[in-house]
Formats: structure tokens, sequence, C-alpha cells
């Protein structure tokens, strides 16, 4: 910190403490090392940008530089941050930057700020040198995102006019938020439901999940789709000594591709039954990874309605090398965790001496459907086992996802 009027110099320190009164599951310290981005202000004044300080050699002032002040949204912000990118200035993007190659016929047609930095991060076959920043280009990404959501909520905060915002800013929506005391009545800045991750928006999508449900019945089947960052798509597309973490773009570009073929799979090649309905969300694990949870439901003739119909959808043993090669070959490398118990009470899921998920399972010889509406699957004691860190993994034994699968679909 440079203060002009005191030479003295402040220490700051910026420590993290997880919030034990809330769901730790969210609020928890990170467990592994991200690139993270704290952003200034306060939600009861205007929008702030950060505070970006230049020195300006100046022959002209007595201490031999200037001091400028620019936002994060300067052409020069880019080059002068991010040296190493940028080795020759190029700007980064303005209000005025254009599409020259644009279709509409006026070569100075608009460019947003996300159209302009995922241009600027696809894959092509000339030298990109921000593909291969590794751990720069992470702050780079965290960086560029946080400029476009800023300049997303500079839009909101000065057309509030636009979004008819006086509408939602009546005395009726101010006792429903729990402002009683009248003190902020009409100065609230409203995000629209467009805005993601606004209330408004969460709220919407809420509502819009429990109309389908009244509308079509009970979920039947929630299935969770987890990125795999070994995927051969993901592997093959990496650069000369890349590792995934280092390139979180193409991760989440074969993420969705892959989500996108699934509920193809599932709702239109009909592998689980006749889909009459579907919701899904996507969501990003604290190590990086994006996983999607999606609930179907079936229709009537194809819903799974007794222990035999389950064990057509869900299989909780180890796969046959013999019979499933394939799908052996999956579950015994990514589908186990742990050890947990006896063999490592240091574990995760531990909770006061024991597995906070019920393992060890019992063995099992049929599925059995319970009063509480979770079966137990059959676990059955077939002798399969697979030796994995050093343990023996016997099925019923010790930890295993549950997988979800039908006989006919793709292995992707």
């Amino acid at each position: 910190m440079h203060d002009d009027h005191n030479a003295s110099h402040q220490n700051i320190k910026l420590v993290l403490h997880a919030d034990t009164s809330k769901d730790t599951r969210r609020y928890n310290l990170p467990t592994a090392s991200e690139v993270s981005l704290i952003i200034p202000g306060s939600q009861m004044k205007e929008p702030t940008n950060r505070d970006i300080v230049l020195y300006k050699n100046s022959s002209n002032h007595p201490k031999g530089y200037e001091i400028l002040h620019i936002n994060e949204t300067h052409p020069k912000y880019d080059p002068l941050h991010y040296v190493l990118f940028l080795p020759y200035g190029h700007s980064g993007w303005t209000i005025d930057s254009g599409n020259a190659n644009s279709h509409s016929g006026n070569a100075n047609s608009h460019v947003s700020t996300m159209q302009f930095y995922a241009h600027h991060l696809m894959q092509r076959d000339n030298f990109n040198i921000l593909l291969r920043g590794g751990r720069l280009l992470q702050q780079y990404i965290v960086d560029m995102f946080a400029k476009i959501e800023q300049l997303r909520l500079n839009y909101y905060f000065y057309h509030q006019n636009d979004l008819r915002a006086e509408l939602y800013q009546g005395l009726n929506d101010a006792v429903h938020a729990g402002d009683v005391d009248g003190v902020t009545v009409g100065r609230k800045i409203i995000l629209p439901s467009s805005f993601t991750g606004s209330p408004r928006n969460m709220y919407e999508q809420y509502q819009d999940a429990m109309s389908i449900v009244r509308r079509f019945g009970k979920l039947d089947l929630f299935i969770t789709f987890t990125c795999n960052p070994k995927w051969p798509e993901i592997v093959h597309s990496l650069l000369k000594n890349q590792t995934p973490a280092g390139r979180p773009d193409l991760i989440t570009r074969v993420f969705k591709q892959k989500l996108q073929m699934l509920l193809h799979d599932i709702t239109q090649n009909n592998v689980f039954g006749k889909t009459i309905a579907y919701v899904y969300v996507i969501e990003f694990q604290k190590r990086g990874l994006p996983h999607s949870h999606i609930l179907l439901i079936l229709q009537p003739n194809s819903k799974p309605l007794t222990p035999d119909h389950f064990d057509d959808f869900v299989s909780a043993e180890i796969p046959d090398p013999a019979l499933l090669p394939n799908l052996h070959h999956i579950v015994t490398q990514h589908m186990i965790n742990g050890p947990c118990g006896k063999a490592n009470k240091q574990s995760s899921c531990m909770n006061d001496g024991k597995c906070s998920k019920g393992f060890p399972k019992d063995f099992n010889p049929a599925t059995l459907q319970t009063s509480d509406g979770y079966p137990l699957y059959k676990r059955r004691d077939n002798g399969l086992y697979v030796e994995k860190n050093g343990v023996i993994w016997i099925i019923g034994g010790l930890c295993l996802i549950i997988l979800i699968f039908a006989p006919n679909i793709p292995l992707i």
C-alpha cells in the first residue's frame, strides 16, 4: 500500500475462517489450492471498481513519477497486468471493441466482454500463449470473469428505469424481505431474474422445477454425472507438459458436450425408458471439477416399481471383469472411495468414529424395498474383490459408490 501523505507502510493480512454455524459442506474452507478473487464493494453502495494504481515516469514530478488510477475496463489493463500473455501491449476489451467479420454488415458491431475473452481462449492450430499459462491462465480466467460480472452489475445499476425496478420496490416487497424499519425502502438495486445467481433467478428456477413435479408427479431417478479429467477427449487435447488442472476452459467444454450427449441418450434414445420430464443443474466442486444432478420423471409403464426393476437401473456390486471388462475398469478406477472406518479413521466421511454414509455395508443377496423409501441394494457375496491402495475391496465390505446404468447405455 502506498500513501502520498504518509511514507509509512502497513502490512495487511487476510485470514479466512470457516463459518461453522452454517452448512459445513458449503461454507467450509477449500481443501485444494485454488485461484480466487475478492471483489470490493458493499450491498448498500454504488458499484465499485478495483483500485488499480499505475506509476508513470515523469521528469516534471518531484518524485519522478505520477500516480494514475484506472479500472479493469481500461484497454491497457490486460497488457499491464498480464505482461507475459500480451508482451506487445495489445489492448484488452473496450466498449468500442467490434467484430470486423460481422454478418450484419456493420463492421463495428459491438462485441461483449464474454465474447471477446471466449474468442481469445479458443484452441486453434496457431500458437496461443494464453493456453500455456498454467496457473497464470487460471488467474486470467477468474479475473476476466470478474470483469464480465462487474459490467453486468453496472448495467443493471444504471438501467433500473429500463428494468422497471420501481415495481419491485413497494412496501409489500420490503416487508416480505424483512426490511421492516423502512430505512432502505426505495434504495435497493433490483437484479432481474435474467441475472444468473440473483435471488429472483434462483426463485424462478425453483418455481419452474416445482411446477414440473406438480404437473408430472414424483421423481423416478436421481442421476449424478461427474466430470472425469482423464476422459480421452481431455487428455488428447492437452498441449505438451499440460495437466487437466491447467486447462479449465477445456474441462468445461468437454463436460458440457458429454452432458448434452447423456441427456440426449436419456430423453431421445430412452435408455431408461420414456422420459416425460427432467430437470438438471450444473455445480462446481471445491476442487474445480463440474458435475451435474439430473432428476428424471418416467412414463408410468417405465417407472421402476419393484426391487427387480431397481436392479435394471442400479448396481452396488463390482462388475464381473470377464463379462463387463470396460465397466469393471471404470468402477474400480473411479467409483471406489476410501478406505474409511478402522482402516482410515481420518477419512472425510467419518463422524463420531463411524462412516456418515453407513459403510461398511452388509452383504445382501437381493434388493429389498424398505419402509423409509431407501432400498437396500443387492450386494452378493460372489467372491469378487479388488486390490487398490494396498486394501482388499470386497463388495459390501467397504465404500463403493452406487453406479446407475442401463444394460444398453453407451459408456462415455
